[in-house]
């Protein structure tokens, strides 16, 4: 059965909805704004539409008679009643696919149509209009749940090990396409397999896992099981509870004073990281949410992250601290080049966790690309990618280690807080 796909813009949210073809639906979007098509039983569901209190009424009267049926209608009544009354929201029928440009023309024009001030298109669109007209962004919407790849599983193939389950390959296990442990509840990938999964888990994630630790334990991040863990080190614990974080130094001389109102110290921990482990999960990341038909260009950064080949050196990833931006749950944005501009990767992931920007290359390994070993190729980047903002508040950061690095954390304290 066919499907008909519905999105609501309003001034807060892009939310998106999959209703089933059926009578019930068609007679559910006659509540709204709509035009009849002449001589055909169809309708048209006019782009602008106004809240009220009397469709919200409609709307709760009919999710309820189709409860029973369909819940997909509460589900939605349930998003809508958060909209305010009087404000004016965009309704889009069909498969819609969004750029970037498109997207911020459309928020424009409802801000305009709800009364709000709105900055000019072109002073918003200047500093990215390099990065439109040199790469394709993927980026998923996470307000949902999100599967990539194949439904049935009799039906997929593994993007890492290009296995389906005629050649032995399982996937019985749900795997995130972001590690679960960093807050990924949502986007999960049908195209890997239970063996790749667990490699994955096991040999290279678990680095970036241990590496975010501490933020992931000072912001009570949940772990696998749903529960916020502890952190113990060999000088330091750190305990969540209902009460809040606390924090136990065991020695006190391991304290640096930096002036008379903050102190410094250096957390050791037990466990170790491999940092190349660190840039393959992120890259393993970018590779899970991009369309299958780019991973031809990517086979040598399969390779790469699957523990096929070596490399020595990787390019370095720039890094970016403070609660600005902070985010509430992993966020992922992947730029693949559309042209054969050489001077910039064919690929750049941008991974947000908490108050922690990581900006990646995804490597190619190819010969006749850059391969961004030499800071100074970073030019072109930032040249092209003007919404970073200065480059010295970057940290340029080499990851290309493979063998065992403590993981120690440097901590400020200000009148005993962190």
């Amino acid at each position: 059965m066919d499907n008909i796909k519905i999105e609501i813009m309003s001034l807060n949210d892009l939310k998106e909805y999959d209703f089933k073809k059926t009578d019930a639906t068609v007679y559910f979007l006659k509540l709204f704004e709509h035009q009849r098509i002449a001589n055909k039983n169809e309708i048209r569901l006019d782009k602008i539409q106004k809240k009220s209190s009397i469709l919200q009424e409609n709307i709760l009267e009919y999710a309820m008679l189709q409860k029973k049926d369909d819940m997909s209608f509460l589900k939605f009544y349930s998003d809508f009643s958060k909209i305010p009354n009087d404000e004016y929201f965009f309704m889009f029928v069909g498969d819609f696919q969004w750029s970037a440009e498109l997207k911020l023309k459309e928020i424009i024009d409802l801000e305009k149509l709800n009364g709000q001030e709105t900055v000019d298109m072109d002073s918003v669109l200047e500093p990215i209009q390099d990065i439109l007209k040199n790469y394709s962004i993927v980026k998923l919407n996470l307000s949902k749940k999100i599967r990539i790849g194949r439904k049935r599983k009799e039906d997929r193939i593994c993007r890492f090990c290009k296995k389906s389950m005629k050649d032995g390959a399982l996937f019985t296990n749900e795997a995130h396409a972001i590690s679960e442990a960093l807050g990924n509840k949502k986007i999960i990938l049908n195209e890997e397999c239970d063996t790749c999964n667990s490699y994955f888990d096991k040999e290279i994630e678990r680095h970036l896992i241990g590496y975010l630790d501490f933020i992931r334990t000072l912001y009570k991040v949940p772990n696998k099981s749903n529960k916020v863990p502890n952190l113990r080190g060999k000088n330091y614990e750190f305990r969540n509870s209902n009460d809040g974080t606390q924090l136990i130094i065991y020695n006190r001389d391991h304290l640096k004073r930096v002036n008379e109102k903050k102190d410094r110290i250096i957390l050791e921990n037990h466990e170790t990281v491999v940092p190349q482990n660190v840039y393959k999960s992120l890259v393993k990341f970018a590779l899970s949410i991009i369309d299958s038909k780019y991973l031809v260009e990517f086979q040598k950064s399969i390779d790469w992250i699957r523990g096929q080949s070596e490399v020595e050196r990787v390019p370095k990833i720039a890094m970016a601290v403070g609660k600005n931006n902070q985010t509430t749950q992993p966020d992922l944005v992947v730029y693949i080049r559309r042209n054969n501009c050489m001077n910039l990767p064919y690929a750049i992931g941008e991974f947000k966790f908490l108050t922690i920007t990581f900006i990646f290359i995804i490597p190619t390994f190819k010969s006749e690309e850059c391969d961004f070993l030499n800071e100074c190729d970073f030019n072109h980047i930032w040249d092209c990618f003007k919404h970073y903002g200065p480059i010295e508040s970057l940290r340029m950061m080499d990851f290309s280690s493979n063998n065992k690095q403590k993981n120690n954390f440097e901590l400020n304290i200000a009148n005993n807080k962190i």
